[in-house]
């Protein structure tokens, strides 16, 4: 078993325009290869933890409002759907969601905190979501946190003591870093995902599109990069 495999689920768009569908159902269907790909890791005890980037911090950004409209409704639907899902706690599904919380609709921020607040015991498996997120951003976040929490003086007194390394001012501190992270969609690039975590890190990328993979394709990844 790995200790955490991570994804970069790219391509959506692109698989939409070469079908000649719309994005909202290119969006459903990659929203559906999470659901396989998360059960597909569960059911066959691949990984403890799971990552996706859901939405990065420039997406937020640039995108326009309607494509961002379209995101926030499906991810507030699907976090509602995990949390009210009887096999969610049955198959020991626990959900996190990282990034700049604060910047995201309130409603969406209250349908995070309820999902993982009901799946907080779950222990077989956290599927770790990475919304509105961005890698450089991420330490300078937590510190900004650390220093509002503690004040200032325990916080340079943690970091004077030398008991403390960098991931510390992370949002996954208590999470091993990711024996691999796989890239769909052609792209050779890790474009600002977990930057902090990434150091000694597999790279895959893989030309399909998101809404293409399938656990096969997990499966290969993960015997040709063996856990360590």
């Amino acid at each position: 078993m790995l200790d955490h495999i991570a994804f970069i689920p790219d391509g959506n768009r692109r698989w939409a325009r070469s079908r000649g569908v719309t994005i909202f159902e290119a969006y459903e269907r990659g929203v559906s290869k999470i659901h396989e790909i998360v059960d597909h890791v569960v059911s066959n005890s691949i990984a403890r933890y799971v990552t996706f980037y859901v939405l990065s911090l420039e997406n937020v950004m640039n995108r326009s409002r309607l494509e961002l409209n379209l995101i926030y409704n499906l991810l507030a639907r699907e976090l509602r759907k995990v949390r009210e899902d009887e096999s969610t706690y049955v198959k020991g599904i626990r959900v996190r969601v990282i990034g700049v919380r604060e910047i995201l609709p309130k409603h969406i921020v209250e349908e995070i905190e309820l999902t993982e607040d009901a799946t907080r015991r779950n222990e077989k498996c956290t599927v770790i979501l990475a919304v509105a997120y961005s890698g450089v951003l991420e330490p300078i976040h937590v510190l900004a946190r650390e220093l509002r929490e503690r004040g200032i003086e325990r916080t340079l007194e943690l970091l004077g003591n030398g008991k403390v390394s960098a991931r510390f001012f992370t949002y996954l501190r208590d999470v091993p870093k990711p024996s691999i992270i796989v890239r769909t969609g052609g792209e050779r690039r890790v474009s600002n995902f977990l930057l902090p975590h990434a150091p000694g890190t597999r790279l895959i990328f893989l030309d399909k599109y998101w809404p293409d993979i399938t656990p096969e394709d997990v499966d290969l990844i993960v015997r040709k990069v063996p856990a360590t």
